[in-house]
């Protein structure tokens, strides 16, 4: 009874923790597949044009025509598409530090904006939510900085152009699916990307100017690792982007295009080739994931107690005495305890001194043939799942040979 209920607890904790990872893993994202037919398919509607500064030149506080030109906009999308949106003025006032426009849902197709153009002098503070957008550019000709967020949205394409003596453009995008993201040099000041996917980029190649100016960080973003079921054309836009990370010394965001370039390159590698390379991925993201191969070890772990279980248990190894004293008493004493206790030293013994490289005198050993076979194995792939854990930890915080 005691036992199944351990049997639970362990399944249980494997569907809580890994599983999500390995759905991530090893299905790819099915929104993502739509979202790249619709950036493809995407057919012309027709909506009304809105400019910012025709509101601006009628009599009122600059922030309260502001104000309804994108209440405005609002209301049309309820109702219908929006053309063009033109944005060429400051969006910041002493009253007014920041504009929403809050739109009916990025799931809503035909009430989209076909284009939101930052240009001119506009500058400040928006936040953009709920919104289908085919393209939104920005092109200012400002020494002003501008943040745009956005949240929950779905942009075909972004594309961000920087004039000399321009301020750069800062991006915190949450939620949203993008298509393309086009980024001049020197467009981008800082960039905070929280779920959702961005499908392909186009920038600078490594050898011009960084297109970042400052802090740049993904989480839990999808990128394609295919060049099959999105927009992605090649492995060329994440080694630009990885060139250009390492420049700025962003080691976590280098690693994650490392890991999406290596992926990509593998399409057109022989089949041994791409299946070590799928392996390497599957086991530690090509050496940028700490948390995974620690993931497969605990698993693994966990799996070979199973075993051990459900296979007989384990006996005492005979020595001249054949007497345990001590803290070894536990190791045959009777009771689930000791069964479990039991199993878990022969599974850390197999880890520990794996094949008995470091002289093998067990305590335990299983009673099954087949369970002693797949220790061996848990041995040698426990030894493997540590070599990526020390790789990818190295790489992650950077620790460098002596050079001297």
């Amino acid at each position: 009874m005691i036992l199944a209920k351990v049997r639970q607890a362990v399944i249980k904790q494997f569907v809580t923790i890994a599983m999500p990872n390995m759905q991530r893993l090893f299905f790819p994202a099915k929104e993502a597949r739509n979202f790249a037919q619709w950036c493809k398919e995407k057919p012309q509607v027709t909506g009304t044009d809105y400019r910012l500064d025709t509101y601006l030149n009628n009599k009122g506080a600059p922030e309260v025509q502001t104000e309804s030109f994108f209440q405005d906009i609002a209301a049309q999308l309820k109702v219908g598409a929006v053309g063009t949106v033109t944005i060429s003025r400051p969006l910041k006032y002493k009253n007014k530090k920041e504009y929403i426009l809050d739109g009916p849902g990025a799931a809503d197709l035909n009430n989209r904006i076909e284009k939101i153009d930052f240009t001119g002098d506009s500058y400040g503070k928006i936040n953009l939510k709920s919104l289908t957008i085919v393209e939104l550019v920005v092109r200012r000709g400002t020494d002003r900085g501008l943040l745009i967020q956005l949240s929950n949205c779905r942009v075909g394409k972004i594309t961000v152009t920087k004039q000399p003596g321009v301020e750069a453009t800062s991006f915190i995008i949450t939620s949203c699916n993008i298509g393309t993201f086009v980024m001049e040099s020197e467009a981008i000041r800082d960039m905070e990307v929280t779920n959702g996917c961005i499908l392909n980029f186009r920038c600078p190649a490594p050898d011009a100017k960084n297109p970042f100016m400052g802090s740049v960080s993904f989480k839990d973003v999808f990128f394609p690792r295919d060049t099959k079921n999105h927009l992605l054309t090649g492995p060329q836009p994440y080694r630009n982007l990885r060139a250009h990370l390492r420049k700025l010394e962003n080691t976590p965001a280098a690693n994650l295009f490392h890991g999406a370039e290596l992926a990509v390159e593998r399409e057109n590698d022989t089949w041994t080739n791409q299946a070590f390379s799928k392996i390497y991925e599957v086991l530690a993201d090509f050496g940028g994931s700490v948390l995974r191969p620690l993931l497969w070890w605990l698993l693994l772990f966990a799996l070979s107690i199973l075993v051990v279980l459900n296979n007989g248990g384990v006996v005492k190894a005979i020595n001249e005495q054949n007497v345990y004293v001590g803290w070894r008493e536990v190791l045959v004493s009777d009771g689930i305890y000791t069964s479990l206790v039991s199993a878990f030293y022969v599974c850390i013994q197999a880890v520990v001194n794996p094949l008995g490289i470091f002289g093998y005198k067990a305590l335990l050993i299983p009673v099954s043939p087949w369970v002693a076979m797949w220790l061996s194995f848990h041995s040698v792939i426990s030894l493997v799942l540590i070599a990526l854990l020390i790789v990818a930890l190295r790489r992650r915080f950077k620790i460098q040979q002596s050079t001297a």
